[in-house]
């Protein structure tokens, strides 16, 4: 929030107009959160209408040093996912690698043929490293143990990270056995 709101200062002295738009995607990113924070799962169409408010600022803020793409048929859109899990492992590439001009960090998301959501991230990681606690990625895990017994599954390989995440139906969750 710290880092958003200092670019929204920035773009209403350069650009009063995009600074708009900042600040109306910033208000739908946070009423997303605050509407599904609480919620087990959410459509992935759901989920990536709130990211593509969230992409906007992350755009905005690492201009041309950022490039995300999504390859997903409207097909899975009816499929559950975690809600801000996404997102979370998208801020965890941003906080541990380098994001430049000349090292720029790529992620791609797609749906394998194991019904999986892949978040894949090419690795620039940083020198002085942060502490990783792993804690949202435990997250992830423990609350995919709680509806489902599908696993999500975190590789690091030498130059990607993939997070790959089950794509469920309410019909198949622990709850609905």
């Amino acid at each position: 929030l710290f880092n958003i709101l200092n670019v929204l200062t920035s773009l209403i002295k350069i650009d009063p107009d995009l600074a708009e738009s900042f600040t109306e995607q910033l208000s739908k990113v946070y009423r997303y959160v605050l509407e599904n924070k609480e919620k087990d799962l959410v459509s992935l169409g759901t989920e990536l209408e709130f990211l593509n408010s969230y992409l906007f600022l992350l755009e905005i803020r690492f201009l041309k040093k950022l490039f995300i793409s999504f390859k997903i048929d409207n097909s899975y859109y009816d499929y559950q996912v975690l809600p801000i899990a996404i997102q979370l492992i998208i801020e965890n590439a941003i906080k541990h690698n380098i994001i430049s001009k000349a090292q720029p960090l790529k992620i791609d998301i797609f749906v394998d043929n194991q019904l999986r959501l892949n978040i894949v991230n090419n690795l620039n990681l940083r020198e002085t490293k942060l502490v990783s606690t792993g804690v949202g990625l435990e997250n992830i895990n423990r609350r995919y143990a709680l509806i489902s017994n599908q696993k999500p599954e975190f590789i690091k390989t030498s130059n990607q990270f993939i997070a790959k995440l089950p794509l469920l139906k309410l019909d198949n969750l622990k709850t609905n056995k």
